[in-house]
C-alpha cells in the first residue's frame, strides 16, 4: 500500500508555499493601481457635482434680465459651501461679475474643493442687462 502513495504525483509543500508567495506579491503590486482608481473616481465624482453646481449658479443669473446693480449684488453674495454627497469635502463657490458699457455683464462662477483648495472648474457667460431706473 505504501507503493500506491509513493507513485501518486502532486504538488509538494514547498511548491504550494512558493505559489502562494508569488500570488501575494502580485496582489501587493495591484494595490497601488486600486488606490489610484479609487482616488480618480472620487475626483471625477467631485468634478461632476461641481459641474452641476456651476450650471445651477449660472442659470440663476441668466434666466432673466437684470440691472447692473442686480448682477453686481449677486456677484458680491457669498454662497454657503455645498457639501459633496460622496466625499467629506465641500464645494466652495466663487462668483465674479463685470458690467460692460455695451449693455451686457460678464458672469463667472468658479468652484473649488475644501479642504485642499483643488480647482474643479469654472464657467462664464454674458448676460444682457437692462438700463437702471432712476425713479
Amino acid at each position: 500500500m505504501s507503493r500506491r502513495f509513493a507513485r501518486q504525483e502532486g504538488f509538494g509543500m514547498v511548491e504550494v508555499i512558493v505559489a502562494m508567495a508569488l500570488l501575494g506579491i502580485a496582489a501587493l503590486m495591484a494595490l497601488p493601481m486600486l488606490y489610484y482608481a479609487l482616488e480618480h473616481s472620487r475626483f471625477n465624482t467631485m468634478a461632476a457635482e461641481a459641474s452641476q453646481v456651476m450650471n445651477s449658479e449660472i442659470s440663476q443669473v441668466s434666466a432673466r434680465e437684470h440691472t447692473c446693480t442686480d448682477v453686481l449684488q449677486w456677484g458680491s453674495e457669498t454662497p454657503e459651501p455645498v457639501p459633496s454627497s460622496h466625499t467629506d469635502w465641500d464645494l466652495i463657490i466663487l462668483r465674479e461679475t463685470h458690467c460692460r458699457d455695451d449693455g451686457t455683464a460678464r458672469v463667472e462662477v468658479r468652484v473649488t474643493s475644501h479642504p485642499g483648495d483643488r480647482h474643479l472648474g469654472d464657467v462664464s457667460t454674458v448676460v444682457r442687462i437692462s438700463d437702471e431706473d432712476d425713479d
